[in-house]
């Protein structure tokens, strides 16, 4: 319908979520896509402060990619996240990392029949961090 998305659960296996979250926020901060804005209105509704970002590159449908503190951080799909960068992960960690985002949103849904679009967000030199679900 004409509901906005929302994010929905942040999960992450080595970071506070709200530390994901800050990261995603700031790489999405000037993209437009419906789930960029969830993110950063997230980020904003929690008074989060948004860390400086250079060379903003977004792969329209795939993902956006922007350098925080000298080291690029990408939101997106997991194929694309993935791509972006050399470290790979443990394929039990992803499963561990989607496990707890289930968790998540099991808690805090009054119903499983929404929709939902799982981002992923990854920083070079350690793949993929967390992931975001965000439902309309």
């Amino acid at each position: 319908g004409a509901s906005r998305p929302v994010v929905s659960g942040v999960a992450s296996l080595g970071y506070e979520e709200q530390e994901v979250l800050k990261m995603a926020a700031a790489v999405e901060k000037t993209a437009t896509h419906p789930i960029a804005k969830a993110i950063v209105n997230e980020a904003e509704s929690l008074n989060l402060k948004t860390p400086e970002t250079r060379g903003q590159l977004t792969e329209p449908g795939f993902g956006t990619l922007a350098e925080i503190d000298g080291r690029f951080v990408a939101v997106g799909s997991l194929e694309w996240v993935s791509d972006r960068f050399l470290k790979k992960n443990d394929s039990s960690d992803m499963v561990k990392l989607e496990s707890l985002l289930d968790h998540k949103l099991s808690n805090t849904s009054s119903t499983s029949r929404y929709s939902k679009t799982v981002v992923y967000v990854g920083r070079e030199g350690e793949g993929i961090i967390g992931a975001i679900a965000i439902s309309d």
